[in-house]
């Protein structure tokens, strides 16, 4: 057995800087995810100003110190369907299956008919009249519960355009422990 100076005082003090090391690491790993979900959102709500969509809620950042989690998200289930499409034209890109699941087969539920959603929308984004609307709303209603709609992502691009600035803030945080 070879014993290398007084070995418990040198372990325990090992120990101690290796758990403030770790603390440190954790902290600002944690910093890094903020930075990143700061720059996620802000991406995500520029996205929805640029098409012109009007979500209720606001997208937020999202971040998980227990976890080390971090990134966007919006308290509106419609937003699923803004950004993946419905029925047949559903593109879904890999990084977002999961995410992309929970939403399959939901109904969603708001105070305004399926019809009268439709001609609001056609008298706020055609500029048509209400008599107008109710004439032209039943295909466009039809077309839609058979073929779907088409994505419109805005999440997505944001989080293609932000993930470089995530691995550019953990590699500076890790440097930044490490030191």
């Amino acid at each position: 057995m070879i014993t290398i100076g007084n070995t418990s005082s040198q372990v325990q003090k090992l120990r101690k800087e290796l758990n403030n090391k770790s603390e440190l690491l954790d902290d600002n790993l944690f910093d890094a995810l903020n930075q990143f979900s700061l720059v996620f959102s802000g991406l995500a709500n520029a996205n929805l100003g640029k098409k012109n969509f009007s979500l209720t809620g606001k997208i937020k950042p999202y971040l998980s110190k227990r976890n080390l989690e971090g990134g966007a998200q919006v308290d509106e289930t419609y937003a699923a369907f803004l950004e993946f499409g419905t029925r047949s034209l559903v593109k879904v890109p890999s990084e977002f299956k999961g995410i992309a699941n929970q939403f399959k087969g939901i109904k969603v539920k708001s105070g305004v008919s399926f019809k009268d959603a439709i001609e609001n929308w056609i008298v706020k984004k055609l500029g048509k009249t209400e008599e107008e609307a109710k004439q032209i709303s039943f295909p466009i209603m039809m077309k839609i519960l058979k073929v779907g709609t088409r994505p419109q992502p805005f999440m997505y691009p944001a989080f293609k355009d932000s993930i470089k600035d995530l691995y550019r803030f953990i590699k500076s945080e890790i440097k930044n422990t490490t030191k």
